[in-house]
């Protein structure tokens, strides 16, 4: 009874800690991130150096793939937070360069991009008759827009 009492806790402590893998919408979420990094005409800097957009897309997207295997990513909050935001390697953030357009934080330009998409869908959705809640549509705001505005109000304050 002791030693199935013992791996009953050590299988329950091994899947404790690891995170489900991402809902089928989330992983819709984190390609098109992807891909709209892959097809911006944006450079992104990491570690130093600027690389095209298809150089980003293809780092990001190992990164994602390595972590998903670890079932370390949930949710897009967990890419953009894990695999997307600073090397894993220096801790350096990462920056994202569009023409025409002041440096930003590669979490703002993703989280501005997440935000845009899910609007559109929010939209999409009502068009064909699906209704989200004003309770989860606030909830959402309530957790993205403080730090959009932090980050606005910090690169207002760096120009």
């Amino acid at each position: 009874m002791r030693l199935a009492s013992t791996a009953i806790a050590l299988v329950w402590m091994a899947t404790a800690h690891a995170a489900p893998a991402p809902a089928p919408a989330a992983k819709a979420e984190i390609e098109y991130l992807l891909s709209a990094v892959a097809t911006s005409d944006c450079r992104f800097y990491r570690n130093g150096t600027w690389y095209d957009a298809k150089a980003a897309a293809a780092h990001l997207r190992l990164k994602y793939e390595s972590l998903a295997a670890r079932e370390l990513i949930r949710d897009t909050e967990d890419f953009i937070d894990r695999a997307a935001t600073k090397s894993s390697l220096s801790r350096r953030d990462y920056a994202i360069k569009c023409e025409g357009l002041a440096e930003v934080s590669s979490r703002q330009w993703l989280t501005d991009v997440l935000i845009s998409y899910r609007a559109a869908h929010a939209a999409a959705l009502r068009r064909d008759g699906v209704h989200v809640k004003a309770w989860d549509f606030l909830k959402l705001g309530l957790v993205v827009m403080p730090p959009a505005l932090l980050l606005a109000l910090a690169g207002l304050l760096l120009t």
